[in-house]
C-alpha cells in the first residue's frame, strides 16, 4: 500500500509541475510545428552539403577578390560606384533536394567563371602594382572583373517562391563569362633591368 501512496504523490507532483510549466511557457505538445516538420527541417539542414560547399567557395573567392580590389582602389585613389566592396555575402538557404541537374550545372559554371575572373583580377592588379599612372582602359577592365565577381557572388539561384531565377542566372552568367573569356594583350618590357 505504501508504494501505491508514494507513486500517487509522485504522479501528483509531476502533474502539478507540468501544469506550472504549461501555464508559464506553453505546453510542448501545443507547438505549431509538428514532429514531421521538425524532422523535415533537420533533414534539410543535414542534406545541404552541396549548397554549403558552394556558398563557402563563393565566399572565399569573393572575400579575397574584393579585399585585393579594395586595396587597389585605395592605392590609386579610385572609386567604383557600381558595387560596394564590403566582404559580407548573404547566404541563400538551399537544400540538396533543390539542386537539380540544371542548378548543379549553373553552380559549376558560376564556380568556374568566378575562378577565372578572380585570377584575371588578381593578375591585372599585380601587373599595375608599380604603375604610377593607369590607363582608363585598364581600370575599366579591372572594374568589369570586379563587377562580374560581385554580381555572380550575390546571384540568387531561387526567388522567394523557390522558383529557379533562370533568366537572371543566365544573363549574369553570360555577361560574366564574356568578361572571363576576353583576351587582353600583355605588354612585357624586356628593356627594364
Amino acid at each position: 500500500m505504501i508504494p501505491l501512496i508514494i507513486g500517487g504523490v509522485t504522479l501528483a507532483v509531476v502533474g502539478y509541475a507540468i501544469k506550472e510549466v504549461c501555464e508559464e511557457e506553453g505546453c510542448p505538445w501545443d507547438s505549431k510545428t509538428s514532429t514531421f516538420e521538425k524532422t523535415e527541417e533537420a533533414e534539410t539542414v543535414m542534406n545541404s552539403k552541396k549548397a554549403k560547399d558552394f556558398h563557402k567557395f563563393k565566399k572565399n573567392i569573393y572575400k579575397v577578390s574584393m579585399q585585393e580590389y579594395q586595396e587597389f582602389l585605395e592605392k590609386h585613389n579610385l572609386q567604383n560606384d557600381d558595387i560596394t566592396t564590403d566582404l559580407k555575402l548573404e547566404k541563400q538557404k538551399l537544400s540538396d533536394e533543390m539542386i537539380t541537374d540544371e542548378i548543379e550545372s549553373y553552380i559549376n559554371q558560376i564556380s568556374n567563371t568566378l575562378e577565372i575572373l578572380s585570377y584575371n583580377l588578381s593578375l591585372g592588379i599585380k601587373m599595375m602594382q608599380n604603375e604610377k599612372s593607369l590607363e582608363d582602359e585598364v581600370v575599366q577592365k579591372l572594374n568589369s572583373y570586379a563587377n562580374s565577381i560581385y554580381n555572380l557572388s550575390h546571384l540568387k539561384l531561387f526567388d522567394q517562391w523557390s522558383r529557379v531565377n533562370q533568366v537572371e542566372i543566365l544573363s549574369v552568367l553570360v555577361k560574366a563569362m564574356g568578361e572571363a573569356t576576353q583576351k587582353d594583350t600583355i605588354h612585357v618590357d624586356l628593356d627594364a633591368a
